[in-house]
């Protein structure tokens, strides 16, 4: 997908992705730390492997259907 992009504006849009990665991980490191401290750990990594496999899941449903159109 990013190569259908101009290339003048690829390290602008990367830069943009990156911050947001860069924003949600402390997010994510206080979930995970919640849960860890109010259950157990391995309930926490539970969790936090349910989150991921559905991110996924719906990262792949979006990529289908921008195929489609």
């Amino acid at each position: 997908m990013i190569t259908e992009l101009p290339e003048e504006s690829i390290g602008s849009i990367l830069s943009v992705f990156y911050t947001v990665i860069q924003l949600t991980v402390p997010g994510g490191a206080v979930v995970f730390a919640f849960l860890a401290n109010g259950w157990t750990v391995a309930i926490a990594w539970l969790g936090l492997v349910v989150a991921i496999v559905a991110g996924l899941l719906y990262a792949e449903i979006l990529r289908r259907r921008l195929a489609r159109a």
